[in-house]
């Protein structure tokens, strides 16, 4: 498994890349503050587009019209034409910067997430604000994707070291989750936080029961699979009578967003994919299920200068999901595959369902790599 294919044109760093759902083309955004299409086939540059930003952090195709392609650059959230290489609408939902943009699964709604910890819906059709979650996180909105099978929800990751779902219709936290470090580290990892950097879920069109699973990129090194429909135990509080007596609650505690619980809830963990089992030996910046294997693998990112592709499943403590994943295509499950990058570190990572050269890595060059994966 070497790159063998490499797409240039970028002027700088190269932070996002995205495949196009249909056509033999891969989209990247820089640091330069362009957008480039790149054709596959003959790995030219079929159109560039300019943008009034610094730099693109993120980039999504439109999941309801194959010519649209929206971005994210500063404060501001663009939309543009692949046919007339043009942007068509702009506008700062955001005070802070945006790190990731999500579009829906039916393509409705863009999920922008933000320095400041912030998450907005974006109505797309008619590019108004549809819901803001100030205060979603303490700390930088990482990332967020929309939930497949679950048309109000969302999962976000933040540098506050946890994952929220969501209910965005009603713009309330329905889950949490708390990143604790794991029995299973390194001497590197003791030093780096469990900061959340990255978040991912299967597409809708896959095996149903892998909708539940996020998964998430961390700071100390470690690839988390969570179980996101496994339930969570709301705290139970003892009431005080006038005598000083402690009774129990007749139902369920009911919890506001200002007095949620910090404490770890070390249910739904599905798999901890770490150093020790020849994981990332720094921070992971970014994660994916790959297309290619309709959820079978795993591909991470990290500062190691490493992508990784995991069978994770077979690492999975209950065996109900290795049944769903029916078989793996990497040959040694007991260690992931990994790649090799030249020494520089990861900044994206993307996959498209196809045979051939179907894993992308974008790092801290303008260069683009292309891998043939399965």
């Amino acid at each position: 498994m070497t790159h063998v294919r490499t797409l240039e044109g970028h002027a700088a760093d190269v932070l996002c890349c995205a495949f196009h759902t249909i056509d033999p083309i891969l989209a990247s955004g820089a640091e330069d503050g362009t957008l480039l299409l790149h054709d596959l086939r003959t790995r030219t540059t079929s159109a560039r587009i300019e943008f009034d930003a610094d730099e693109l952090p993120s980039i999504a195709f439109a999941a309801s019209d194959p010519n649209i392609i929206y971005a994210s650059g500063g404060t501001t959230t663009y939309s543009a034409d692949l046919r007339q290489a043009a942007v068509l609408q702009s506008r700062s939902f955001n005070s802070d910067e945006v790190n990731s943009i999500s579009v829906s699964p039916n393509g409705r709604f863009l999920a922008a997430a933000d320095d400041a910890g912030d998450v907005k819906i974006i109505d797309a059709s008619t590019w108004q604000l549809f819901k803001s979650m100030r205060g979603a996180h303490d700390n930088i909105c990482s990332s967020g994707v929309f939930r497949p099978h679950h048309p109000w929800e969302l999962l976000t990751g933040s540098l506050d070291a946890s994952v929220k779902r969501w209910n965005f219709s009603q713009g309330r936290s329905v889950r949490h989750w708390r990143m604790e470090p794991t029995e299973e580290h390194n001497s590197s990892q003791a030093f780096n936080p469990p900061l959340v950097h990255s978040v991912a879920v299967a597409c809708a069109h896959w095996a149903r029961q892998l909708g539940r699973l996020v998964a998430v990129a961390r700071g100390d090194g470690l690839v988390a699979v969570y179980d996101a429909d496994q339930p969570q135990q709301a705290p139970q509080h003892r009431k005080v009578t006038k005598r000083g007596k402690q009774t129990r609650p007749n139902g369920p505690c009911q919890v506001s967003r200002a007095e949620e619980p910090r404490r770890a809830d070390p249910s739904g963990l599905v798999s901890a994919l770490g150093a020790d089992s020849g994981g990332h030996r720094s921070s992971v910046g970014c994660v994916r299920f790959h297309k290619a294997s309709h959820g079978r693998l795993l591909l991470s990112g990290g500062n190691d200068a490493r992508v990784l592709l995991w069978a994770w499943a077979d690492r999975a403590a209950d065996p109900q999901w290795q049944d769903v994943i029916s078989q793996s295509t990497v040959e040694d499950a007991s260690a992931p595959v990994a790649i090799d990058n030249d020494g520089r570190n990861i900044n994206c990572v993307d996959s498209m369902d196809a045979a051939g050269f179907n894993t992308v890595i974008a790092d801290t060059s303008p260069i683009i790599k292309l891998h043939n994966v399965l």
